[in-house]
């Protein structure tokens, strides 16, 4: 079974039993190996009355498997009841999840230190007994003597952390909406651009008609085709243009050809 479907199934037996069977379905819930987090469990007002009376210890302990560590266990120990191997175990995974919370990057040196384990063996099974739980994500860097840690799975929340959480969230979205504004004149900027891109392309378009226009109907003078190619008229004088200066150079010749013009010519004796 999940952990979702193991932690109903304790509320469900938590909601209808009282002192020492209550008790009995938390130290079952403190010890499974699916469920880490408690905080339906810490809603069932039968499990709640357990601080009242003689089994203290055991509402406390669960409170400490919510929201502690390690070392808030350590530091009550003569109050609460002593853990089983699986607890411990357990305990110490999620003291890991707590610190992997807080820091992408945790050393052998300090969790060793923190978790009360004396070999790189036996720190190394709790990192990867988190990890194939899903409490945690990461690489271990043996070679550093450390934990990169990639994500950490959510703990239960108090109700005291609730204020902070939310002035987190609100900075978190004050942030995203000025990410988002960001972007959108970035987005109105870029449409500007494209558009006036088009408006360029457009217009060169025009021209490329024109021109093609033009070189169809002067495709028969040359020289009117070359101007239309540079994107000017042909040089034009004011005696008809290139027609005017064809007719200049056939008077010139004719005035050559003409006898009594080279009659003229000729010098005198």
């Amino acid at each position: 079974m999940d952990g979702q479907g193991e932690l109903a199934r304790l509320v469900v037996l938590a909601k209808g039993a009282r002192g020492a069977a209550c008790r009995a379905v938390v130290e079952e819930a403190l010890s499974s190996p699916s469920v880490f987090v408690f905080g339906e469990l810490l809603d069932v007002v039968s499990v709640q009355q357990l601080g009242d009376g003689e089994d203290s210890g055991w509402w406390e302990l669960l409170r400490v498997f919510a929201y502690g560590t390690y070392n808030t266990y350590k530091a009550a120990a003569s109050q609460l009841p002593t853990l089983n191997s699986a607890q411990m175990h357990k305990l110490r995974m999620l003291t890991i999840v707590a610190r992997a919370g807080k820091s992408k990057v945790l050393t052998y040196a300090d969790l060793m230190g923190e978790l009360d384990v004396r070999t790189l063996r036996e720190l190394e099974d709790l990192i990867i007994n988190a990890i194939y739980a899903g409490l945690i994500g990461g690489k271990m860097d043996q070679s550093n003597q450390r934990l990169e840690v990639s994500f950490a799975a959510g703990r239960d929340i108090q109700p005291g952390d609730l204020p902070a959480m939310a002035a987190v969230l609100s900075s978190w979205c004050q942030n995203s909406s000025g990410v988002l504004m960001d972007l959108a004149g970035k987005i109105a900027s870029s449409d500007a651009s494209r558009q006036a891109a088009l408006a360029s392309e457009d217009a060169v378009q025009a021209k490329v008609d024109e021109l093609q226009k033009v070189l169809a109907v002067t495709e028969v003078d040359p020289v009117a085709r070359a101007a239309a190619v540079a994107g000017a008229e042909a040089p034009m004088d004011t005696s008809g243009g290139a027609t005017g200066a064809r007719q200049q150079r056939k008077r010139q010749s004719n005035y050559g050809a003409d006898p009594s013009h080279r009659a003229r010519q000729l010098p005198r004796n």
